[in-house]
């Protein structure tokens, strides 16, 4: 055991090492990353027989690769904008969705899931959820 916890931390700190003379040099490090705001949307209550809740989700590329979002719902309740986004470092797209409100009372939990991948490297791929919560009352 002692022998692969040396191991690792040899390897933990080589690997920084070799980030660290990146960053140094001004190297560009690539990465695919996005911010999401909000990361939680909090429908509040809700009564049975409303119209279904309207919410935006804003979404921004903060890594260093062009990406596809492509968001999608946890079930049929949820109805998104329906289609792939291709964002730019630094862009921001806004979502839009609306959340079905349910015929009884009970506590709402669905979610929309943000897949997204790195062009042109498809093989970096991501998931994000976004959760939709709130109190469906009589």
């Amino acid at each position: 055991m002692r022998v692969l916890y040396c191991l690792v931390a040899a390897w933990v700190s080589v690997s920084a090492a070799i980030l660290l003379t990146h960053l140094l040099a001004g190297e560009r490090i690539e990465s695919a990353a996005i911010e999401v705001a909000p990361k939680v949307i909090d429908l509040g209550v809700v009564y049975v027989g409303d119209r279904a809740a309207k919410c935006i989700v804003e979404v921004r590329n903060v890594g260093t690769y062009d990406l596809v979002i492509e968001p999608t719902s946890s079930c049929g309740c949820v109805v998104l904008d329906g289609k792939a986004h291709v964002l730019r470092p630094r862009e921001r797209v806004r979502i839009s969705l609306e959340v079905a409100v349910p015929e009884a009372a009970q506590r709402i939990h669905r979610s929309i899931q943000l897949n997204y991948r790195a062009i042109p490297r498809s093989e970096i791929r991501r998931l994000l959820d976004v959760d939709i919560i709130g109190d469906v009352r009589p």
